[in-house]
Parts: structure tokens; C-alpha cells; sequence
């Protein structure tokens, strides 16, 4: 897995952010990262949308499950689960 180290922001911003954020209360904690993971979804279905305009609901999912995914499965496995994605259910 990759792990990006940049950082171009200032230690006392950080600490400000970090701050804020457990000055949260857990709920409003976990609200924001769902919120996030939501967000980083919408990100992929638009970019697949984008490169694939007449896609199916199912293909869909089981492109953004590949996107998200392609890391921590063998490559057989991930194709047999897209592959199921994509069946009518």
C-alpha cells in the first residue's frame, strides 16, 4: 500500500485541526469520517462516470469496489468479487 508522506502544512495548524477535532464529541467524530468516506466515494463514481457515461448501477459498484480495494485482494479474488457485484442479485 502507499502511503503518501507529504505534508505542506505548518506543525501549529495540525495541532489546531487536531484540536477542533477532539474537542468533538465521538458522534460528531465519527459523523465527519463517514462523511468523508461518503465523499471520497462520490469522488470515484464521478471520475468512473466520467470515463464511462453509459455504465450500469452494477458495473459501477464493482468498479469502485476495484478502486478501492486493489491493494488488499489477490487479483483473482477482486475480479471474482466485482464479477459478483455486476450479477443481478
Amino acid at each position: 500500500m502507499y502511503i503518501c508522506n507529504m505534508n505542506d502544512t505548518k506543525p501549529e495548524v495540525i495541532q489546531k485541526q487536531r484540536e477542533i477535532f477532539f474537542a468533538k464529541s465521538p458522534g460528531e467524530r465519527l459523523r465527519i469520517c463517514l462523511d468523508m468516506i461518503d465523499f471520497g466515494r462520490t469522488l470515484m463514481e464521478s471520475q468512473i462516470r466520467s470515463k464511462n457515461p453509459e455504465i450500469t448501477d452494477n458495473e459501477l459498484k464493482a468498479e469502485v469496489f476495484k478502486a478501492f480495494y486493489k491493494n488488499d485482494f489477490p487479483s483473482e479474488k477482486l475480479e471474482e468479487i466485482a464479477n459478483w457485484l455486476r450479477s443481478d442479485l
